[in-house]
């Protein structure tokens, strides 16, 4: 008996060991239904039951089929607790349900074998039984999804359109889902977008038109995309599932008081039942370009260049504004700068330069501007010489040579004569200013005053004004002078301002009524503020180019990162064709309106 007290505390130890361990009592798979057609989704539910909570639990894991995809999984928890009294004596029971679904859209038709779910759990693991499902064909396709391209073969940096259009039979009872043209633009911008530049030409909302298809009418719901390859080879856009409801009516029978009281009055109401379409397979072939000359730009597509001067007559030492104009097919990053041909005859200053990008129905298009200030040395004949620009022609499939023609200049006799103008005096023009200062002399007396001014506590007050009034309009000069010489530095100092009176303004008008473009509106006041503060383009961008731009810009990776989910946010209620309510518009404003503060405030701090 003397090891009474070790055997009973063993025992304890092992009582509570078993009582620590989980045990598994039951893990069961089963679909929602074993026969669906081609466009169904079906959820496969899976039940894990324990008598104890079972800590970092992760799913089973559901093996890969070619019939199905996998769209998305969800958990859940449930606890129950059951008392039993036999013979006086009570027992407690505990199960804790651990439940997930999988969510699964069907490919192909025929009957298939869901293989078993494994579950791994203290060192073993656990498999359910599988299970057939059938899938047939539909019976009559209410939504269609179709892709297309308008070159199915790009060169490197060619500008190509991709369309999607989602077809919905007229008056069909199917509901178009917010979710599935969020889930078709995030695959198609994942798919291609490691080896495209994506660029989406819609807005406000999405396109719609009708459109007849063997003898059915359609209403036609389009995306386009301007894509613009990187990398040469061939590439293959899959299947893109576009996930609908369909839409039925429940109850037994039909009330005639249904339509002035609403389906549910007496019971009835609209079931919504998931649905998958696929789109077609889409290949892209993309053509590296040939060898290419020394002075190539590096542009594909069709450009047009224009260069004119404000006067063809000019004194000798007056300035001259040349103005050039490039166009083109592509973004503005495939658009390199111009490069002036020899022009020793002429002082030339920094030009001014403005980007401006026009996105349609047909693609992006950039033009830029450049404003030169040039001032001939000497008079006579001048010639700005002719400016070429070297460009690869997709459709011809050669490099082509843009060129202007030369501009022909006079330069007269000014003030100064013929000789050659500079920015400095010389020792005669000394001399010469000399000549001229003529001094005044006067035969005033000056009076003595009794009075000491500079004893007057007021002297000592208005003394140094106006040396400070000086200085305040020589300041403001100096940066009236600046401002007008780079306008971009004018829209970065006023860009927050400018951004608050906007988003002031639009706000007021959510008051009276929420006007249709107020997604739009929104977004044009942050991308119009980014592009400003930061001077680049910031409406022509992806979503990863715009971070890539802020983050050159020695904005911090945590802002930047910030700013995506609220783009997506408010690009998937854009484009959801759903009319925006009070409540969300001003969400999204003040949203907008906290990222603006806080670009400025990392702005101001870089």
């Amino acid at each position: 008996m003397k090891n009474t007290p070790f055997i009973l505390l063993l025992l304890f130890v092992l009582l509570s060991f078993v009582h620590s361990s989980a045990a598994l009592k039951q893990f069961t798979a089963s679909p929602n239904t074993d026969v669906a057609t081609i466009d169904e989704q079906v959820t496969i539910t899976a039940t894990i039951i324990s008598d104890k909570e079972i800590k970092n639990i992760t799913g089973p894991s559901l093996p890969a089929a070619e019939f199905y995809t996998i769209l998305r999984t969800g958990r859940n928890q449930q606890q129950s607790t059951s008392v039993q009294i036999i013979n006086g004596k009570m027992t407690q029971s505990i199960n804790i349900s651990y439940i997930f679904t999988y969510t699964l859209a069907l490919k192909k038709i025929g009957v298939f074998t869901v293989p078993g779910l494994l579950f791994s759990h203290e060192g073993k693991t656990y498999s359910t039984r599988p299970f057939n499902i059938t899938v047939t064909k539909v019976g009559k396709q209410e939504v269609k999804v179709a892709v297309r391209a308008d070159k199915k073969e790009l060169f490197v940096s060619e500008q190509g359109i991709l369309t999607v259009e989602i077809l919905k039979t007229v008056n069909a009872p199917v509901e178009l889902t917010n979710d599935g043209f969020v889930s078709a633009i995030s695959h198609i911008e994942e798919t291609f977008g490691k080896n495209f530049s994506i660029n989406r030409l819609f807005r406000d909302k999405v396109s719609q038109s009708q459109k007849q298809i063997d003898g059915q009418v359609y209403q036609v719901f389009s995306l386009s995309f301007s894509i613009i390859p990187l990398n040469s080879g061939t590439y293959t856009l899959q299947s893109i599932p576009f996930q609908y409801h369909e839409l039925k009516r429940s109850g037994s029978r039909r009330d005639p008081f249904s339509d002035f009281f609403g389906d549910s009055f007496f019971g009835g109401g609209i079931n919504r039942t998931s649905k998958v379409a696929y789109s077609n397979k889409l290949n892209v072939t993309v053509n590296a370009l040939p060898p290419s000359p020394a002075d190539f730009s590096g542009a594909v597509g069709a450009f047009s260049l224009s260069a004119k001067v404000n006067e063809h007559t000019v004194s000798a030492g007056e300035a001259v504004t040349l103005s050039i104009n490039l166009r083109g097919t592509t973004r503005p990053g495939n658009l390199k700068d111009i490069t002036l041909s020899d022009m020793s005859d002429f002082e030339i200053f920094t030009p001014e330069k403005h980007t401006s990008v026009d996105t349609s129905a047909q693609g992006i298009s950039t033009t830029k501007r450049y404003k030169y200030l040039v001032i001939p040395k000497e008079e006579g004949d001048k010639t700005i010489p002719s400016i070429q620009w070297v460009y690869f022609n997709p459709k011809l499939k050669e490099y082509k040579t843009l060129s202007t023609s030369p501009i022909q200049i006079t330069v007269t006799k000014g003030k100064t004569g013929s000789k050659r103008q500079t920015r400095y005096l010389t020792q005669s023009d000394i001399q010469e200013l000399g000549q001229d200062i003529r001094y005044i002399k006067t035969s005033t007396v000056l009076k003595n005053q009794s009075h000491v001014p500079y004893k007057n506590s007021l002297f000592f007050i208005l003394y140094p004004l106006p040396f400070l009034i000086a200085v305040f309009a020589f300041l403001y000069r100096i940066q009236a002078t600046i401002l007008k010489k780079d306008p971009m530095l004018q829209l970065k100092k006023q860009a927050f301002q400018k951004a608050k009176k906007e988003a002031s303004a639009l706000k007021k008008s959510f008051l009276e009524k929420i006007p249709d473009n107020a997604l739009s509106r929104i977004a044009e006041i942050i991308e119009n503020y980014i592009s400003h503060r930061f001077g680049f383009n910031a409406s022509g961008k992806t979503l990863e180019e715009l971070k890539e731009e802020l983050v050159k810009r020695d904005i911090e990776q945590s802002v930047s990162d910030s700013i995506i989910p609220f783009f997506e946010k408010l690009d998937s209620y854009r484009f959801s064709g759903v009319t925006p309510d009070n409540t969300l518009c001003n969400e999204l404003l003040d949203t907008s309106c906290r990222i603006i503060e806080g670009l400025e405030s990392r702005g101001k701090k870089r």
